[in-house]
């Protein structure tokens, strides 16, 4: 017997399944994390693969290529923002976005968003 961990948050799939387990007419619950995929509650069982994001855990989105959840980490949204793994866009107070950080020093001006002003200056982005 398998069901969703429903103590979990009921905005979005929970990211475990409670398996019930039993032997000699004595049964005990198991919690079994599913991460990064979502408890499916049709089935009450860890999902395997995925279509949308719904089917991944919080924190996790599916890759459509593969089929697979996979955790999503902070990534650059142009080249002044960086993306947080909740889809929020930060600005980057001038610098440049480099592999989903935003810098905090300049090596030349081609580092800051000149269109606003900034220039490199002794290793910061000044207006």
């Amino acid at each position: 017997i398998s069901r969703c961990n429903d103590q979990q948050s009921n905005v979005r799939k929970s990211d475990s399944a409670i398996v019930t387990y039993c032997q000699g007419g004595r049964c005990r619950d198991i919690v079994q994390p599913c991460f990064p995929y979502a408890c499916d509650p049709d089935t009450g069982t860890c999902e395997l693969s995925c279509t949308i994001n719904g089917d991944c855990a919080g924190g996790a989105v599916c890759n459509s290529v593969t089929k697979q959840c996979a955790v999503q980490g902070y990534s650059c949204d142009g080249d002044y923002f960086v993306l947080t793994p909740s889809g929020q866009s930060a600005y980057c107070g001038g610098y440049r976005c480099l592999a989903g950080v935003c810098q905090n020093t300049c090596g030349s001006n081609l580092d800051c968003k000149q269109d606003e002003g900034y220039r490199c200056q002794d290793g910061r982005c000044l207006k």
